[in-house]
């Protein structure tokens, strides 16, 4: 005699036993044989995909990295006990994080979750592959389910901050005792994630003007012939 699942659920996880008698009331002869078989249910593996922001591009040294990591489930399953995606992100043999969201019960769509992994600012040393594993797996252990987990890497690359363009326009007349003015505008890379330091120096090297940002003026007003330089 045959046993058949058409569509195998967690909750038909367990042990199977198989009992065969035989009897004969005339003599008063029974005899019994049994057999087990344990049914461990695997876990369907969890579709997984990797993507990083920005997408493409040079990574420089101060920027940052954004990598999302997003799970799809079957949209068939249907399990008895509490489910859980249990995200982890590490590199080089060294877990960098790790986070866990509760499954849906008995989801009718295909729901997906997701865990994100931000790196700020990057330096050189993060040039490395990250991998994000996707594990779905009971809540609490359970003994004839078994859990399934996929595992994606991305590789990044930083490269060494290029230093900032600089341009200088003036305005005004450069004549003693007129008003004159020096713009100092500060281009960076993409994505810095700090500000730079602008100064205005004289020729001695004495600081004028600083500021934290992209653009400094210095006025002159007057201007004086102590001022040439």
């Amino acid at each position: 005699r045959s046993m058949a699942f058409t569509s195998i659920n967690t909750s038909d996880a367990g042990v199977y036993q198989c009992n065969a008698v035989i009897s004969i009331p005339e003599i008063s002869v029974t005899v019994s044989s049994s057999d087990s078989h344990d049914l461990i249910v695997q876990l369907p593996e969890p579709a997984v995909a990797i993507t990083r922001e920005p997408a493409s591009g040079a990574l420089y040294v101060g920027t940052q990295v954004t990598f999302t990591c997003t799970s799809e489930l079957m949209e068939y399953l249907s399990a008895n006990v509490p489910l859980k995606i249990e995200f982890t992100w590490s590199r080089v043999d060294k877990n960098i994080s790790r986070n866990t969201i509760t499954v849906k019960n008995n989801p009718s769509d295909r729901p997906s979750y997701t865990s994100t992994l931000n790196i700020s600012p990057l330096s050189v040393e993060d040039s490395a592959d990250y991998v994000c594993q996707a594990k779905l797996t009971p809540v609490s252990p359970v003994q004839y389910i078994r859990t399934s987990a996929v595992e994606l890497s991305e590789s990044i690359t930083v490269e060494a901050l290029p230093p900032p363009s600089i341009t200088i326009t003036s305005e005004g007349s450069s004549i003693a005792g007129h008003s004159y003015a020096l713009s100092c505008s500060v281009s960076v890379v993409d994505g810095l994630v700090v500000t730079p330091l602008v100064k205005w120096l004289n020729s001695s090297g004495s600081v004028q003007q600083s500021i934290v940002g992209l653009s400094l003026n210095l006025t002159f007003s007057p201007l004086k012939t102590s001022d040439a330089g």
